[in-house]
């Protein structure tokens, strides 16, 4: 049986400005505002609303189309002394000094100084940093070829040539790694005509070879341990096989259908994961059905919880990253798809906890104009102005791309995350108690705060709202007798110099 500390201390922490920055953990609605007017490519300005320091990477002076790949290939490389951008239109692949301790950059050059051994251009989208040498980032060239580049020497190592192992003419395709210990590399393989044929891994440390035969897949990523894989299939329905995990170790794979309840023929094995991200041993992603990011164990992959949904707000998505050597947050960077119908976390790029309590750190508003730049291009740059926020392996980073509300131009940015120190916990803490017992209990609770609690939501593991009431009291009774035992999460919006919140498990035994 799971045990729930009954009592649970929230901290709201106020700092002096020239202390570390009091960042925002609410879940209220915070409006964009107009965006600000952007210094020129290098400068800082402050995000308006959570009152974080951004940088402009690219300007005019780069062209119009500027943009970073992904939320989960590596922007920053191991000790974040150097940004990686895929794309500036002046110069194609472009590499930075970046100083950290001054939040600069310096030193603008071409990513790459030539092309691969083999003649080929490097794969600009899926070029990753090394996790163990600050100065080597991997790359492939999209025929069976991995390397090594080192950006101080300017000079390629073969890594591995897999031409040996496939039919000759196939491309390698959508390269990605474990974050650990650079030993886990993973492909999309293309045939000649540059069908996918399937996804194939490779080990560096024991020169190991899998291979999977799947024409529907989309991509592949390994955790960040190396131990495990997830397929992401293109098919999507009811009982549609979306994902599948593998255990390397076992050879095991476990599918995960789209849709629910649970497929009969795969009990559990439900709500595929869409857009998410690797953890260590763990996989989060878009659950598409009940509009939410779930998480679950690769060991495990039936049981899983929510981590954060967006009740019936459809106007979004959003992408994910892991890339942090902290795997107690992941970041998300939402965007408006179609006309927005509440506004929570609109356009913003912010932090979740992990662990399906639903904390979370709001960072910057993103000001991308997702609708406007699709409308303006006829769908050619609207994938690229999405965010798509890459975190830095240090937590302390994240890299987006954003149009900045215009049609006719994208640009790199840079968000410094605040560190919370780890002093603070307990700043405040006897006078922002909120006292949940018994628990567990067989469905009565109580809960009691110091201040006015104005409304609770509960939800259960399947992130489906059990109750929820707007309340004008600082103590509460609440029954859930009539639900099935297991573990619920509560969120209470209580009044504490304006509005604050509390997220925390209930159990039900």
């Amino acid at each position: 049986m799971i045990r729930i500390t009954p009592i649970i201390f929230i901290a709201f922490i106020f700092l002096s400005a020239n202390s570390i920055h009091a960042q925002l953990t609410d879940t209220l609605i915070h409006a964009a505002p107009a965006p600000p007017t952007l210094p020129a490519a290098g400068g800082t300005f402050t995000d308006a609303t959570f009152g974080t320091t951004l940088m402009r990477v690219t300007d005019a002076s780069d062209g119009s189309d500027n943009h970073h790949a992904y939320s989960y290939w590596s922007c920053m490389n191991s000790n974040s002394t150097r940004l990686y951008v895929m794309q500036t239109q002046n110069i194609g692949p472009t590499l930075y000094d970046f100083n950290s301790t001054n939040f600069t950059i310096a030193n603008k050059r071409a990513a790459f100084a030539s092309n691969c051994p083999s003649g080929s251009a490097p794969d600009a989208e899926c070029a990753i940093w090394s996790d163990l040498d600050s100065d080597v980032i991997f790359v492939h060239d999209r025929n069976m070829h991995l390397y090594s580049y080192n950006v101080v020497s300017q000079s390629y190592t073969l890594v591995k040539d897999f031409t040996t192992s496939f039919t000759a003419g196939e491309h390698s395709w959508q390269m990605n790694k474990n974050h650990t210990n650079d030993d886990l590399f993973t492909f999309t393989w293309k045939d000649a005509s540059w069908n996918v044929g399937g996804v194939f891994a490779w080990r560096k440390s024991n020169d190991q070879l899998y291979t999977y035969s799947q024409t529907d897949a989309d991509e592949c990523q390994p955790d960040r341990t190396g131990n495990y894989l997830i397929i992401k299939l293109s098919g999507s329905g009811q009982y549609v096989v979306q994902g599948r995990i593998v255990n390397l170790s076992t050879g095991v794979i476990k599918d995960i259908t789209d849709g629910g309840p649970a497929n009969p023929n795969s009990p559990g094995l439900f709500w595929a994961p869409g857009h998410g991200d690797m953890g260590n041993g763990t996989v989060m992603g878009h659950d598409n059905w009940n509009n939410r990011l779930v998480g679950r164990t690769c060991a495990a992959p039936d049981s899983f919880y929510t981590v954060q949904y967006w009740w019936n707000d459809w106007s979004q998505d959003y992408h994910a990253s892991s890339l942090a050597d902290d795997g107690n947050w992941i970041t998300l960077s939402a965007y408006a798809v179609s006309t927005p119908n509440s506004g929570y976390y609109l356009n913003e790029i912010f932090q979740v906890s992990t662990d399906g309590q639903r904390k979370v750190k709001r960072l910057a508003h993103h000001h991308t104009d997702f609708i406007a730049d699709y409308n303006a291009n006829g769908g050619n740059n609207a994938y690229w102005s999405s965010p798509k926020a890459s975190i830095s392996k240090d937590g302390k980073w994240a890299v987006f791309t954003s149009n900045w509300g215009s049609t006719t131009r994208k640009d790199v940015f840079v968000v410094k995350i605040p560190q919370l120190a780890t002093s603070v916990q307990n700043i405040l803490s006897e006078n922002n108690t909120v006292n949940v017992y018994p628990n567990p209990s067989e469905g009565k609770f109580i809960i009691q705060s110091d201040d006015t609690v104005l409304r609770i939501e509960i939800v259960n593991i399947l992130g489906e709202k059990v109750y929820s009431s707007n309340i004008s009291s600082d103590r509460i009774e609440i029954n859930l007798c009539k639900e099935p035992k297991g573990i619920y999460f509560y969120h209470i919006i209580r009044k504490q110099e304006g509005a604050t919140v509390t997220n925390g498990k209930i159990v039900i035994e």
